[in-house]
């Protein structure tokens, strides 16, 4: 099966699943906190950083980080819209302002080479596709020296 096929289901499987997800949300979020917690750690994230949330979901640890980096930037990408929609929603209604959501694609990255200080990743890299081209595409998008920490 090619790439985009796998992807054109999976986005379909959490458009589904994000209706449960949100309903759920807290309980898993708690759940899931210690593995943010330690993926913000390796981040080494300071004041002022553009951080890159891969597979969002419904916003954290984006959200979190948000409020570490200050003046800086979060954005979180995911495949789902559905979910996507969640995470602004949840940015909104916690007051963040330096966090936005967006439904991208991991394997093609629509930010410029160098964009961001760090990249996290929760629980989502078990399931791209091809997980290569993905870290790769990470990579491009960190500034020289930028860290990535993932979960799978």
């Amino acid at each position: 099966m090619a790439t985009s096929e796998i992807l054109e289901q999976q986005r379909q499987a959490w458009n589904r699943f994000a209706p449960g997800w949100k309903k759920w949300d807290e309980f898993t979020m708690r759940m899931l906190r210690p593995v943010g917690e330690a993926l913000i750690e390796m981040a080494h994230l300071r004041e002022g950083h553009r951080v890159l949330d891969v597979a969002t979901g419904t916003g954290e640890p984006g959200l979190t980080v948000a409020g570490r980096v200050g003046q800086g930037r979060v954005i979180g990408i995911d495949l789902s819209q559905e979910m996507v929609q969640i995470a602004g929603a949840n940015a909104r209604e916690r007051g963040i302002k330096n966090y936005e959501a967006r439904t991208s694609d991991a394997t093609e990255l629509p930010f410029e080479n160098g964009s961001f200080d760090a990249a996290i990743c929760r629980m989502g890299v078990m399931f791209f596709p091809d997980p290569e081209l993905a870290l790769k595409e990470l990579s491009r998008v960190l500034k020289p020296g930028g860290m990535i920490a993932l979960s799978s």
